[in-house]
């Protein structure tokens, strides 16, 4: 149905499923500039790093201010989670 379009809102999921943000977002800290994008981080033109329709936007990512939805602290703890154990599931 996501790909048919008649759910545009879950086009992240398909994003997600392909492969393509485990084969780009290797380091740490683009694992932090992930979930900064993930928790409604903006780049300073205000685009956001992440829609429902596309998903992450990889090209976005160095430039997002922090997102006010979380702290430096709180990201910098999940980060170091996932460079941990990766961020695709097991």
């Amino acid at each position: 149905m996501v790909k048919s379009g008649k759910v545009p809102n879950f086009g992240y999921q398909l994003q997600l499923a392909s492969g393509e943000l485990e084969d780009a977002i290797q380091s740490r800290d683009q694992i932090r500039q992930l979930l900064n994008a993930l928790y409604g981080g903006m780049t300073p033109r205000g685009l956001p790093g992440f829609d429902v329709k596309t998903g992450v936007h990889l090209d976005r990512l160095p430039q997002l201010n922090h997102t006010k939805l979380v702290s430096e602290r709180m990201l910098d703890f999940y980060a170091d989670q996932y460079t941990r154990n990766g961020i695709h599931g097991t």
